[in-house]
């Protein structure tokens, strides 16, 4: 038998192992220590409810988490239908997940969505009837659930694009059948309660709820739904860039979202001015127009900027020193502006729609909505208002910033920094060797106030550091790290790195 003072051993042994796991997970969670975690901006991935991420074999090379789980239907197609998408949540609020499936018919090119109800008891499904949605655009759709009416139930609530790459909204009410109430095989029906379309955007705007409501005592205020088409001028029957703004309210009495109000909105001259161009112009056109770093025009504004590069296909949302980057899958250039799919750079099956609006010459409305297969809230920290940062823009030939890029990419040159790390640039792409290890990325050159930038981002992590080319000479230059600001630039407290050309070049 193992004595006492052995058992006491061993109990203590076991205890510092658990609780030195603690401290490595904590670590790991935090960061850690090490050459990357300085001041510069993480990046962050949006989580999907699941359990964290873990490092290892499940990220490709690239960054690209390629081992998800992938939701497939709960239940057997019928001939002749296609999967799109499924989202697992709790349509009937029973606290058992049940499946919204989008489903394409070969003879049919709108979509439909198919719900099949789980049961709590036995754990089967119930597929209910299909559902048709006037989304014809796959990419585009969204499906989520919630509460617009303020009822304390669900509503079925999709967006998209048609054919005629109108925004589409429709919204169905979930209603348990009262027959079936108490029968552990519950059903609910679908009521259509609106569907409209709008070659502008089209928004659910989410208001504040009592402390009643959310706490399942009271019902609360409805949310209205907005929409924003292009106005037909009365004398020529052409179309000019006033908008009408439709507003549609719940109502208690008939059951459905009805026309509550509508009025025109007056396109201002400058916006005016600038849509008229970037149309003419289409996709790449408005891509120009977005190109650069913008910031949101609130009193927090250095706090979230967004930064776009979709020549690139890439977005970048900060928020102060957090980093969440996505990857255009499709643009879509529209009346007032542009719409992007997109979908995170590191977990692919994470999507962000956005919706932009061109104001002015340097000023733009987004609406962004987040798909992370889950119930999904009706408002995001990144909608508003954005202008773009001024002394922010792009090269011209005589530009210092061109000057520093010829050289560096020079055929035959080779640049080192005074630590013996070694740096090549081609094509807008740069590697990195250490006598530890490599990193290769992607790199741009713009002008703040005046002042060569160059933006570095590493393909592996995602992280993004933007540094101030100062000295510049013939065969060397000094860069040293800063944070752009509304204000132009700040520079960090990292040391300045020179690095000079020791090639042949």
């Amino acid at each position: 038998m193992i004595g006492r003072t052995h058992f006491i051993v061993i109990i203590a042994a076991v205890f510092i192992i658990l609780v030195a796991g603690l401290i490595l997970s904590f670590i790991f969670i935090a960061g850690g220590s090490g050459p990357n975690n300085s001041g510069a901006p993480k990046t962050s991935v949006p989580r999907t409810g699941k359990q964290e991420y873990p490092e290892g074999s499940n990220y490709s090379e690239d960054g690209i988490y390629d081992n998800q789980e992938q939701i497939v239907p709960v239940f057997p197609l019928e001939t002749g239908e296609v999967f799109i998408q499924a989202v697992n949540a709790d349509i009937n609020m029973d606290g058992t997940y049940d499946q919204i499936c989008a489903l394409r018919q070969i003879t049919d090119s709108r979509i439909y969505i198919v719900c099949a109800i789980q049961n709590p008891v036995t754990g089967i499904y119930s597929r209910l009837d299909p559902l048709r949605t006037e989304v014809t655009q796959a990419r585009t759709l969204l499906m989520y659930l919630a509460d617009i009416t303020g009822e304390q139930k669900n509503s079925l609530v999709y967006s998209g694009m048609n054919s005629d790459n109108l925004q589409v909204l429709g919204v169905y009410l979930v209603e348990e059948l009262e027959n079936k109430r108490n029968s552990k095989d519950s059903q609910i029906s679908f009521k259509e309660i609106l569907n409209i379309s709008a070659d502008g955007s089209i928004t659910v705007e989410e208001i504040p709820r009592s402390d009643a409501y959310n706490l399942g005592l009271a019902n609360g205020d409805s949310y209205p739904v907005v929409s924003y088409s292009s106005v037909q001028d009365e004398n020529s029957g052409d179309q000019n860039f006033n908008q009408m703004q439709r507003t549609y309210r719940w109502d208690q009495e008939q059951r459905i979202y009805t026309l509550a109000s509508e009025k025109i909105i007056s396109a201002r001259n400058s916006g005016t001015r600038v849509l008229r161009k970037l149309s003419e112009g289409g996709v790449p056109a408005f891509s120009e127009f977005l190109r650069g770093l913008w910031y949101k025009d609130s009193l927090n504004a250095e706090s979230q900027q967004i930064f776009f590069n979709l020549e690139d296909e890439e977005i970048i949302f900060k928020e102060e020193a957090t980093e969440e980057i996505f990857r255009t899958e499709n643009i879509s250039a529209r009346r007032y502006g542009v719409y992007l799919i997109t979908k995170n750079s590191l977990i692919s099956n994470i999507r962000r729609l956005i919706d932009i609006e061109i104001i002015g010459v340097d000023e733009i409305k987004i609406r962004v909505t987040d798909d992370v297969r889950l119930k999904i809230g009706v408002g995001s920290m990144w909608d508003g208002t954005y202008r773009k940062l001024k002394n922010f823009t792009t090269l011209q030939s005589d530009d210092e910033a061109v000057i520093f890029t010829d050289k560096i990419e020079k055929p035959g040159s080779k640049w080192t920094d005074d630590a013996g790390n070694s740096y090549s640039f081609v094509n807008g792409n740069y590697t990195y060797t250490g006598p530890v290890n490599s990193e290769t990325g992607k790199y741009a050159v713009y002008l703040i106030q005046g002042e060569p930038v160059m933006q570095m981002k590493r393909h592996k992590s995602g992280e993004t550091v933007f540094y101030l080319i100062e000295n510049m000479k013939d065969e060397s230059a000094v860069l040293q790290e800063i944070i752009p600001s509304t204000n132009g630039f700040t520079r960090t407290n990292s040391p300045a790195i020179t690095i000079k050309n020791t090639g042949d070049g």
